[in-house]
């Protein structure tokens, strides 16, 4: 292998696959990251954490192709603390060794083979949607944050991408808090599949640092696909039963209030400042036509406001999570959102005013 590419092209590259570097005491090798140079003028880099896979390519000038996996931290740094106008050349010595040249610079690092590389074997992928990019962004950063993160019920702790005759859901939930996003696209097929958390969050990465307009994403029984032309990520899914997520969300709460974003978010962050550190219980109370929020600690410090609603029912008393509200609100993609509730032992619903394809959930602390 002999390859020439600019300083800003390789750090990229190699940012891009960062899910290399693992450290795994019965596969050592994925701490590599596999290198494919073709005659093309492509190189390509490859990581794998053996549930994961993310390759990406870019330009460069090949005088001779070849392939070797070297160790990912040692050549990210390197890359990363060349000049940024820098030209790196990549090539293999006469003792295996990667010898990576830039100006003064020189170093000579070890190679294994790629041949013993680990790779991520999908099946045949048969289904596939196509979504824009700031869709799929949307969708998983609104539901990603009420995933499970080492939940004991395992297939909670991902995305819900639910394919049906009317488009996509995708839903999180820890089983305290939840959320539904539903997206209008055009799909041909049904399917049902969880994506762990550790994709998620690489997808989401993808997704942001890419330039195309478009993300493919490509299901099977236990693997997902995610491309946009020039990264794809390789991933194995969750396995287990997801819990029917329309079954929980309450239907009948008739206590309903609509009130601005901002001045709510500002209501609870004044009311966290004196919460108790360990339960977060902020007590709202709807009544003559305000909303209070009222939260102490174990210091008998106590914080006691209130904001102006439109409410003329029955007094109304109910204790959450500030945290979990809180991370809910500044989720909604609206000015306005509408909160619907029951009891003080049912689920609160939060919707979004105007969005109708964004339902969050939460359940209350008993008082």
């Amino acid at each position: 292998m002999r390859v020439t590419i600019s300083r800003n092209n390789l750090h990229h590259l190699l940012a891009t696959v960062s899910v290399a570097g693992g450290k795994n005491p019965t596969y050592p090798i994925i701490s590599n990251v596999a290198l494919y140079a073709t005659e093309e003028g492509i190189l390509q880099a490859v990581g794998n954490n053996l549930n994961q896979e993310v390759s990406s390519s870019t330009s460069c000038e090949v005088a001779e192709a070849g392939a070797l996996t070297v160790a990912y931290k040692r050549l990210k740094d390197i890359a990363q603390n060349l000049p940024e106008d820098a030209t790196v050349s990549l090539s293999v010595t006469e003792g295996e060794k990667l010898s990576v040249r830039s100006g003064r610079s020189r170093f000579s690092l070890a190679t294994i083979p790629e041949q013993e590389f680990p790779r991520i074997e999908t099946e045949k992928v048969t289904k596939h949607v196509s979504l824009r990019r700031t869709d799929l962004l949307n969708c998983l950063k609104g539901t990603s944050f009420c995933a499970g993160k080492a939940d004991v019920r395992h297939y909670l702790n991902g995305i819900l991408v639910e394919a049906n005759g009317e488009g996509l859901n995708f839903v999180g939930t820890d089983g305290i808090r939840l959320s539904h996003i539903a997206l209008d696209v055009s799909v041909n097929f049904e399917a049902r599949i969880i994506i762990p958390n550790a994709a998620v969050n690489e997808i989401i990465k993808m997704a942001t640092q890419s330039a195309a307009d478009v993300i493919n994403l490509g299901l099977a029984e236990r693997h997902i696909v995610v491309s946009d032309g020039q990264t794809t990520l390789a991933s194995v899914l969750l396995g287990g039963e997801y819990p029917d997520y329309q079954r929980v969300i309450p239907k009948s709460n008739n206590n309903i209030v609509v009130l601005p974003k901002h001045d709510l978010l500002g209501l609870l962050k004044r009311s966290a400042t004196l919460s108790d550190e360990t339960s977060r219980l902020v007590r709202l109370t709807l009544k003559e036509n305000k909303l209070i929020a009222e939260s102490s600690n174990a210091h008998d410090e106590s914080c006691d406001d209130a904001i102006e609603v439109s409410y003329d029912q029955a007094p109304f008393t109910i204790g959450l999570n500030l945290n979990h509200i809180s991370e809910i609100i500044s989720n909604t993609v609206a000015d306005e959102v509408q909160m619907k509730f029951g009891c003080a032992n049912t689920a609160i619903v939060v919707n979004p005013v105007g969005q109708t394809n964004q339902t969050f959930l939460q359940m209350p602390i008993r008082l």
